[in-house]
């Protein structure tokens, strides 16, 4: 045993060894394998006890009833080995370990998971069997969700600290059972390590995992495992919920985006957003939708950011071809033409991250891998999805949107609005804080960088406004930037006393309920301000910017002909050729006057009305 390889053979189908998917597919009659899977069989037996189990081939309409594993590949080490069809298999710890907790000891059970029942090395056999994901799970009897066993959590456990695995489900379902509201009423009847041991659970690698996504979706039996301790789905989506809500501090109900726990929290919510919207095999699903909720989550093959997801979409996003030969670039590239070519709508270029370029990607595809540096763009991203309505736009064959044969490029017709005529010196951007930071932390870092961002807008007023009446400006547009239309504790007045408090630096005269709401936004708002970067136009216009993505004087900003009113965006000239690069989405700070003539030229823009030049993005 100890010299087995890992993957040294493929799966073994009915005691002897395939080792090409073709052959495979040619012993099931007619079908050809497209609608074939294997299943496994787990061999009665005591936990701890020699893993024995077979594999057998089966029309995926016509099986015998089994169990679909969902679970982690975590480091994807192949070292435990088990017996299956009476030769050596290696598998990875966790799913030894899962297949030990799962198996019963006085009757065989019957199991589908994708580290056995696909050959991994065969491209092929890989393309059909991702193309019958959504059936596997749906047809399942259930779906098993196996995050580990209790002990997982103990190397990271400070002393004095420990974990209750069946105290913290009980927590959950009685969340489950009185709501979500009465979360906080709910954990003050338990123990606290039952809260503690549930916030551990959401840290674990299982709810970053892509791939779960369909699977915890496509059934509607879904159960969550760890050890031998179960509970159903809908019930850490209730405490999920709760503590996204109510939070187990001053913090948690931030998102805080440098917190992991918060991630988790959201990944859990994700997760049940995408099972709400698939009623167990009637998928209304849009793929860019899933993508925009799901991405940056953790999986082994990018193109899996894509394949994972096809299982629970729309006829319209089903006709991306499975297919792991073709290049990550090549997808990214393909799913992004074919989603403004089918909606026609270019306020999905707010999508792209500043970091395609850098990656192979054009500046204008998404890379699905990562998630938003900044969240004002977040809330501020009104992308539908679909054709806009009642309006003009790009014209469905015409040259408003152009991609090159390779795709590479996109051309686009727009107007150049402004340009960029001061920027926020990156050294007044404030440092990334993390969730331990106190309020008086928070409150010196956040006086020193709203002194001296107010001094630069003020400095540059707009023609024939005082530095005062800047100011009142500048303080309305953080406040409308900060939220972006998300429901808030404050008044805008209560917000303006706040920010005087912070620059004279006397938050400690404010009410104490004053103080006790601010807490909850202080280091929301420090986060902010290190993701986003002010800038103003030759306008004289406040605006502000992802941090990351680096606006510099000179760079220009414009309106595309199939944006919607709601998306500016700042461009870069890469080449003498015309090229230009997207840097992104921006928010401007319009008066009353100026928005209604944005509004105005945008609606004109996409009704022919307005002399557009062509902009190639790279």
């Amino acid at each position: 045993m100890g010299s087995l390889k890992a993957y040294s053979h493929a799966p073994l189908l009915d005691g002897y060894h395939v080792n090409n998917y073709v052959e495979t597919l040619e012993a099931l009659p007619a079908i050809h394998g497209l609608n074939a899977i294997r299943l496994l069989t787990i061999e009665p037996g005591k936990q701890g006890e020699p893993l024995v189990g077979h594999l057998t081939r089966h029309f995926a309409d016509d099986c015998p009833s089994y169990l679909a594993l969902s679970y982690t590949w975590k480091k994807a080490t192949f070292t435990q080995p088990i017996t299956i069809n009476g030769a050596p298999f290696l598998v990875t710890e966790n799913v030894e370990k899962a297949l030990d907790h799962l198996r019963y000891e006085d009757k065989p059970r019957t199991v589908w998971l994708d580290s056995i029942c696909i050959d991994q090395r065969n491209v092929i056999e890989k393309n059909y069997q991702v193309r019958l994901m959504n059936k596997i799970y749906l047809r399942s009897e259930a779906v098993i969700c196996w995050v580990g066993v209790p002990e997982e959590d103990e190397d990271e456990l400070k002393p004095g600290e420990h974990t209750d695995i069946g105290a913290a489900f009980d927590l959950a379902r009685a969340i489950e059972e009185a709501g979500s509201d009465a979360y906080p009423e709910v954990v003050a009847r338990h123990p606290p390590v039952a809260l503690f041991t549930l916030l551990k659970l959401t840290e674990r690698s299982y709810f970053r995992r892509q791939w779960v996504i369909q699977e915890v979706c496509l059934s509607e039996s879904v159960t969550l495992q760890v050890g031998e301790h179960q509970l159903s789905w809908s019930a850490i989506a209730a405490a999920a919920d709760g503590i996204a809500k109510f939070g187990q501090d001053h913090r948690a109900s931030l998102l805080f985006p440098g917190s992991n726990r918060i991630f988790d929290l959201f990944g859990i919510r994700a997760m049940n957003f995408c099972r709400e919207r698939t009623d167990h095999g009637v998928f209304a699903n849009d793929l860019i939708d899933l993508l925009r909720t799901c991405r940056g989550r953790e999986l082994t093959d990018p193109r899996d950011m894509i394949y994972s997801l096809l299982g629970i979409c729309g006829p319209k996003s089903q006709d991306v071809e499975i297919d792991y030969r073709k290049p990550v670039h090549a997808l990214y590239r393909e799913v992004t033409a074919a989603t403004i070519l089918r909606t026609r709508d270019l306020d999905f270029l707010r999508l792209s991250d500043h970091r395609s370029r850098d990656e192979g990607l054009p500046s204008w595809s998404p890379n699905w891998t990562h998630i938003w540096a900044g969240s004002w763009q977040i809330r501020s991203l009104r992308f539908k999805g679909y054709p806009p309505k009642e309006r003009g736009g790009i014209v469905p064959g015409s040259d408003d949107v152009v991609f090159s044969e390779d795709l590479r490029r996109l051309t686009v017709k727009g107007a150049h609005r402004y340009t960029i005529a001061y920027v926020q010196d990156p050294s007044t951007i404030p440092e990334d804080p993390d969730s331990s930071i106190t309020d008086a932390d928070c409150y010196v870092q956040l006086a020193r960088v709203l002194i001296q961002t107010e001094y630069l807008v003020t400095y540059h007023p707009r023609p024939g406004q005082s530095r005062q009446e800047r100011r009142v400006e500048f303080v309305e547009s953080l406040r409308a930037a900060f939220t972006g239309g998300q429901d808030v504790r404050f008044t805008p007045e209560q917000w303006t006393t706040w920010y005087d408090a912070i620059v004279t630096r006397t938050t400690d005269a404010l009410p104490t309920e004053e103080r006790e709401i601010w807490s909850l936004y202080n280091a929301k708002l420090l986060k902010w301000l290190h993701e986003a970067q002010y800038f103003l136009t030759d306008a004289g216009i406040l605006g502000v910017a992802e941090r990351v993505t680096g606006v510099r004087v000179g760079d220009p900003i414009v309106s595309f002909k199939g944006a919607t009113e709601d998306s500016l965006f700042a461009i870069r000239k890469f080449s003498d050729r015309g090229d230009y690069v997207l840097l992104n989405g921006i928010f401007m700070a319009f008066t009353e006057e100026e928005e209604r003539a944005h509004v105005q030229l945008v609606d004109d823009l996409n009704d022919g009305k307005v002399k557009t030049a062509k902009y190639v993005l790279v």
